[in-house]
């Protein structure tokens, strides 16, 4: 029995020392993120000398006609 108990008692330690072994070589193998860039900072100057936006569009008087509408509606 004294046998017995030494047996169990020395594999236990075996598997436990073989687990932690292969534990602590699969956490090198990851990769790490690199540390975080320092934010960058862009300052927006006003343009000189901009020409006015250009109106394209001018203000219409009537709606427009939707022919593909029954009237009544």
């Amino acid at each position: 029995m004294k046998d017995l108990k030494r047996i169990l008692l020395s594999a236990l330690l075996l598997c436990t020392l073989a687990a932690g072994a292969l534990a602590s070589d699969d956490q090198k193998d990851q990769k790490r993120d690199p540390p975080p860039k320092p934010p960058v900072v862009i300052v927006k100057e006003p343009k000189k000398d901009s020409p006015p936006p250009r109106n394209d569009n001018p203000p219409k008087d009537k709606p427009k006609e939707d022919r593909r509408r029954p009237p009544g509606f």
